[in-house]
């Protein structure tokens, strides 16, 4: 074996962090190193150029790679990871004094993995390079790949049925917003879809059909002796989407992430205070300009159900597992 044959060429995103002054590059050899364990191949690049050559590794070996970047403060938190595997050498590509090598490893990326079973099996993929974060649940594991596609593992469930002729993974998407505040005071602002004569602030989507007279309460012969107000709730949570995947006979399944959480801006009006005379009811000029401005934090989840046909002709569906934006 020729040390000198290959180099890895390192490179990376610039985080546009004008007080960087260097770098510190980690290296693990799976084979020699326990799980996790890095050692320092150079301590500061003393430079903000967002590359870097490893001329020290050998063929048929496997180098995992991490990076941090450093400045006056110290060092920031770690990269994920990146594996190169170092092919063998061909028997005419060894390199002389006066010939330089010509062939180069170049970092790829590996797919995420659909094969873990157990939490250790995910942390140990992940120090391949193969996942970056995982998860897991009674029937499933989910593994969250570094391209952005999670990845849902239910092969344990799979191993341990008979008698199913096929399944399909079902991603509900869901939207809900939280923490309304309003947006000249910053004060948050208590919402509640449903007004029963309290004299606490509660609001609802401006409109005049955002409130309507229903019955409250009635007496022994069925009689209504109390209308309330009903207020259409503006923080509930709502399924935006339905999406059914053929997964058979697979023991897993891509689900693209959800979107990161963003703020909105909304008008919400004040619930009306008292109850409504009667079914007629309807809400003044003055309610329906007691508006505040306000805004909130919209989050998007997906929520991955497996839906499977027994040989009975009977349906089946358990919960997989639930994705936010990480």
């Amino acid at each position: 074996m020729v040390d000198g044959a290959f180099e890895v060429t390192l490179s990376w995103s610039d985080p546009g962090d004008p007080s960087i002054t260097g770098y510190q590059i980690l290296r693990r050899d799976p084979s020699v190193d326990a799980a996790g364990q890095f050692h320092i191949i150079e301590d500061d690049t003393a430079r903000a150029d967002t590359s870097y050559v490893d001329d020290t590794v050998v063929a048929e070996r496997t180098y995992v790679y991490r990076i941090q970047a450093r400045n006056d403060h110290g060092l920031s938190v770690r990269s994920r990871y990146r594996r190169i595997d170092v092919p063998a050498l061909p028997p005419q590509a060894e390199p002389t004094p006066t010939t330089p090598p010509e062939l180069k490893a170049t970092l790829r990326q590996l797919p995420p993995s659909s094969s873990s079973a157990t939490d250790q099996e995910c942390r140990d993929k992940m120090d391949t390079g193969v996942a970056v974060k995982c998860s897991s649940g009674s029937y499933s594991v989910t593994t969250y790949g570094h391209d952005g596609v999670v990845w849902v593992d239910f092969e344990e469930w799979v191993n341990t049925q008979t008698g199913i002729l096929n399944w399909s993974v079902v991603i509900n998407t869901y939207t809900f917003r939280n923490n309304w505040r309003d947006a000249v005071t910053g004060i948050e602002v208590p919402t509640e879809g449903e007004h029963e004569n309290s004299l606490s602030t509660r609001y609802t989507y401006p409109g005049q059909d955002s409130c309507a007279p229903v019955v409250g309460a009635v007496n022994n012969q069925g009689e209504v002796t109390r209308w309330d107000w009903r207020c259409v709730q503006p923080s509930g949570v709502v399924l935006d989407s339905t999406e059914s995947v053929n997964a058979y006979p697979s023991a897993s399944a891509p689900v693209g992430p959800p979107p990161a959480a963003r703020d909105i801006q909304a008008t919400l009006m004040q619930a009306p205070t008292g109850s409504p005379s009667g079914p007629g009811d309807t809400l003044t000029q003055a309610q329906l300009d007691n508006t505040v401005e306000a805004t909130a934090t919209e989050h998007t989840i997906k929520i991955v159900f497996l839906q499977y046909l027994r040989d009975d002709n009977t349906f089946g569906v358990i919960g997989l597992t639930t994705i936010s934006h990480y």
